[in-house]
């Protein structure tokens, strides 16, 4: 019996998304729902006609935006809606003619079908209005239900509640992508700043980095510079003290022979003198003294001791050197 009547109502439920359903099979649904009717079966087919449902409603609603702008083309939209009305009636009708028209029995296995895990999202917010809608149309005259159903009164409510429901989901979707987009350009010109940012602060080190290094290598120039500069000032200094050297070191025996031959030159015959003293380096003092009171008769012995002077002068000097 459960797979009998879980096959029934698939088969209404799935000639109801294809447009509609014949009446016999509508009548022979008749008591079939009962505790052997599985929900998530009815549940997992429901899937399918909500989204022809919703197929249908969005083909409306864009067949009236071109119309709205094309006018002069005369685009008729009513076929969409007219397809939603015939699968809509078919599934309602099925519902209450297999509940015997009793509407607590549909109330309680609509909001088990409702609850079943398959209907997520808008799919069960679909659901529960649908539910919602038959049980508004059904009265309390189970018979009456059942002969005299008018589905017209559900389905033109769903039809409006699922219009109006995908066109404020289509606006949310649209103010999505514009946010969406809107937040990719942020994020695109912040990104571009940024990189910006990092290449004129590398730029600005790379900058700072070479005026660094050209001030330390003229720095270290001038400090090389200045080195070669001492360097040469002492080589010059020490190339002047070896040039002076030699003729400092000669300069006591010439004075020495100097001033011996200008007094030996300027001492007249027979006149006194001033004792004359020589050193050598390398001899002992000679002392040559020649009498202050020497007649003109000793003139021969002063002249031969006037040549004994000079030749110890020669001595000293020769020595010296």
């Amino acid at each position: 019996m459960r797979h009998s009547s879980d096959t029934m109502l698939a088969a209404v439920l799935a000639a109801a998304a294809a447009g509609g359903a014949s009446a016999a099979q509508l009548f022979r649904l008749r008591g079939f729902l009962s505790v052997n009717m599985r929900p998530d079966v009815v549940a997992q087919t429901l899937v399918h006609v909500e989204n022809e449902w919703l197929s249908q409603v969005n083909s409306f609603a864009e067949c009236n935006a071109t119309a709205a702008a094309a006018p002069e083309e005369g685009l008729d939209c009513s076929s969409a809606q007219r397809a939603f009305t015939n699968s809509c009636g078919t599934v309602a009708a099925s519902v209450v003619h297999a509940s015997s028209g009793d509407r607590a029995v549909v109330a309680e296995y609509m909001s088990d079908v409702c609850s079943q895990p398959v209907l997520e999202g808008r799919q069960r917010a679909y659901c529960q209005s649908f539910a919602e809608g038959l049980t508004g149309a059904m009265t309390a005259d189970a018979y009456n239900n059942r002969e005299h159903f008018d589905t017209s009164a559900v389905c033109d409510g769903l039809w409006m509640r699922l219009a109006l429901s995908e066109h404020a989901r289509g606006i949310e979707e649209a103010q999505r992508r514009v946010q969406e987009e809107a937040a990719a350009r942020a994020a695109a010109a912040a990104k571009a700043k940024a990189e910006e940012e990092e290449a004129a602060a590398k730029a600005k080190a790379d900058a700072e980095a070479e005026a660094a290094a050209a001030e330390k290598e003229k720095a270290e120039a001038e400090v090389a510079a200045a080195a070669a500069q001492k360097e040469a000032q002492q080589k010059k200094e020490t190339a002047e003290g070896a040039a002076t050297a030699p003729s400092m070191a000669t300069s006591p025996a010439s004075t020495l022979a100097a001033g011996s031959a200008e007094a030996e030159a300027s001492a007249p015959s027979g006149a006194s003198t001033a004792p004359v003293q020589l050193i050598g380096a390398n001899s002992t003092a000679a002392k040559q003294t020649v009498p202050a009171n020497a007649s003109a008769g000793d003139s021969s012995s002063g002249n031969a001791n006037a040549t004994q002077a000079s030749s110890a002068l020669v001595n000293a000097t020769g020595s010296a050197k």
